[in-house]
């Protein structure tokens, strides 16, 4: 499917699903919960500077879940971030592809049938968030 013909809900639906499938493969850890806050916390940071008057289409919860599939989903398939990175980009980032790394194949089993192509070509977060 491409964006244009996706609706937003199966947008979010796809989302969801994704997110709760890497959360139940983490679930008797920590490494979920502390990469969750993470992006929670940087999201809520970025609204702090949206002009006034400016919605966000997507909740807070939303987009922190957004992200954390992304990040995680990047990790698993598309892994580039090294420690040189870290002063230039969120370290969310870096975090989750280390996750991934150390946890591939739990959460490679976890998001069986989600395909990583149809991810990619289909959730962005500007779309979403208009």
């Amino acid at each position: 499917m491409n964006t244009a013909t996706m609706s937003k809900k199966a947008k979010l639906e796809m989302i969801d699903k994704a997110y709760f499938a890497i959360e139940r493969a983490l679930e008797s850890e920590h490494y979920g919960d502390r990469l969750f806050d993470m992006i929670n916390k940087s999201e809520k940071q970025h609204r702090k500077f949206k002009p006034d008057g400016v919605t966000c289409g997507l909740t807070v919860r939303q987009a922190v879940k957004l992200f954390m599939v992304e990040y995680i989903m990047n990790g698993l398939y598309d892994p580039r971030w090294t420690i040189k990175d870290v002063m230039h980009i969120r370290y969310e980032c870096v975090y989750a592809q280390s996750i991934a790394e150390n946890r591939r194949e739990k959460l490679l089993q976890a998001l069986e049938g989600i395909s990583y192509k149809e991810w990619s070509d289909n959730i962005d977060y500007a779309e979403l968030n208009k």
